[in-house]
């Protein structure tokens, strides 16, 4: 576990990114968006529905019989339904595909390693395998907590992937609060419905 550090009015945060923090970092970005969302849902909706309209089509070209439209109406009540409960963890191993295949093409090896982030009241300065670079505040989009990581999204979907194993619970917390305390008031209004 590195050894975070508050100097003052910095807070210096150490940590390793590997191949599998970046892929949560893209992960719980991808879930968390709207389009994805919106999309997802579509997903969900768009089966059952077909399935409504044929039972209509069916219905109304051979007319009302109790039997036909019991058993009709069952079979096709009962593949939309399977459909919209079983649609999440279909989409979700679709898109664990995509992702993985994803990160194989882009060469991410060069932006895995140690990274050294030091924040302060103006912005913070990143030394990653990547560079080094200085940036404001009004650059962070937002940031996420997970059991594993506390993300930093940048603006352009960049960003930094902390895992939680390299800093002390305590220090996440700190950073985490700092961070969104520095993330310009326009922002957190847009973070807030775009939770919602």
């Amino acid at each position: 576990m590195a050894s975070p550090s508050i100097i003052s009015d910095k807070m210096i945060l150490e940590f390793d990114v590997s191949r599998e923090d970046l892929l949560s970092f893209i992960r719980t970005f991808y879930k968390s968006s709207t389009t994805h969302k919106k999309a997802e849902l579509r997903g969900r909706l768009i089966f059952p529905v077909m399935m409504m309209l044929g039972f209509a089509y069916v219905y109304f070209r051979k007319g009302y019989e109790p039997y036909l439209f019991l058993t009709i109406g069952l079979v096709f009540l009962a593949i939309g339904a399977i459909w919209f409960f079983l649609y999440p963890s279909l989409n979700k191993r679709k898109i664990e595909k995509y992702l993985e295949k994803y990160l194989n093409e882009m060469s991410i090896e060069k932006t895995l390693g140690h990274v050294h982030l030091v924040l302060d009241d103006s912005g913070f300065l990143s030394r990653s395998p990547t560079g080094e670079g200085k940036y404001s505040w009004d650059v962070v989009q937002r940031v996420t907590l997970t059991p594993e990581h506390l993300h930093v999204y940048l603006a352009g979907g960049s960003g930094y992937p902390i895992p939680r194993k390299c800093l002390e619970d305590k220090m996440i917390f700190e950073a985490k609060k700092l961070i969104e305390s520095k993330i310009p008031e326009q922002k957190k209004s847009n973070l807030s419905v775009h939770q919602n």
